[in-house]
């Protein structure tokens, strides 16, 4: 077969990546158009701790605590996780103790910022009674 601008006997290697597989062309997906699929599941326990031990150590932690203590609790937590969803948990948790005048980033802004990433920025709604 042949790919717009490329012949039978030219050498190619495609990579791509989606989070939305069911989303593709079938024209992508028909057999015969890649040799290999590779999909990458949601990191377990131990690869949410290993994640967060990298983003750990760019926050300032509350020294009652050791980065251990932290990324083995927090990874208990965060199952369904992914590596985006963990660092988005560690900025979520340095931005509220920032708010607060913290100077550590304690476990408790941990908790809340799971919050906020697994529901969203919090919302008032006001009813207008009639």
């Amino acid at each position: 077969m042949e790919m717009d601008g490329f012949g039978t006997s030219d050498d190619i290697i495609v990579l791509a990546a989606t989070n939305r597989k069911e989303m593709l062309d079938t024209a992508l997906t028909r057999p015969g158009r890649f040799d290999r699929i590779v999909e990458i599941e949601l990191p377990d326990i131990k690869g949410r701790r290993e994640i967060l031990e990298i983003y750990l150590k760019k926050l300032k932690l509350s020294p009652n605590q050791s980065l251990d203590e932290y990324s083995k609790r927090i990874s208990t937590l965060t199952f369904g996780f992914s590596g985006a969803d963990l660092a988005n948990l560690c900025n979520e948790a340095a931005i509220m103790a920032v708010r607060k005048m913290k100077e550590f980033v304690e476990p408790s802004d941990f908790e809340s910022a799971s919050d906020r990433v697994l529901a969203g920025i919090e919302q008032s709604f006001t009813l207008d009674e009639k």
